[in-house]
């Protein structure tokens, strides 16, 4: 009859586990200390103009000319837009959405147009 040793087995997989541990540990400390950066959202400050305003959306022309920003206003309080109309020079704060087609917004602030004033002053 022939004998088994099934403990030298056993011990040299411990053997490797503690040998991996270290690195195991390593990497999650590396993953939990860089997930909340990559977790948070991206806040972004656009300037423009309303091209159009309807319900809780708003199409922002950037001021820049780099193309037009579909603005979400669920978030944002109404009272900060109830008065807006179009050609009003707006600066908004929101989230990019997931697919960095639109931004939802935050706030929303009226930007007086000081052009019209330049002519009045002393």
């Amino acid at each position: 009859m022939l004998a088994v040793n099934r403990g030298q087995g056993t011990r040299l997989a411990g053997k490797r586990m503690l040998w991996l541990l270290p690195g195991l540990v390593a990497g999650l400390i590396v993953a939990l200390a860089f997930a909340p950066a990559l977790a948070q959202p991206h806040y972004v400050r656009l300037t423009g103009w309303v091209q159009w305003i309807a319900g809780e959306k708003l199409m922002l022309v950037l001021d820049d000319g780099s193309g037009i920003v579909p603005v979400d206003l669920a978030r944002v309080p109404l009272d900060e837009y109830r008065t807006l109309s179009q050609r009003d020079q707006v600066m908004v704060t929101g989230v990019v959405s997931e697919d960095n087609r639109g931004v939802f917004g935050a706030s929303i602030t009226r930007i007086p147009d000081w052009g019209i004033w330049e002519g009045q002053v002393p």
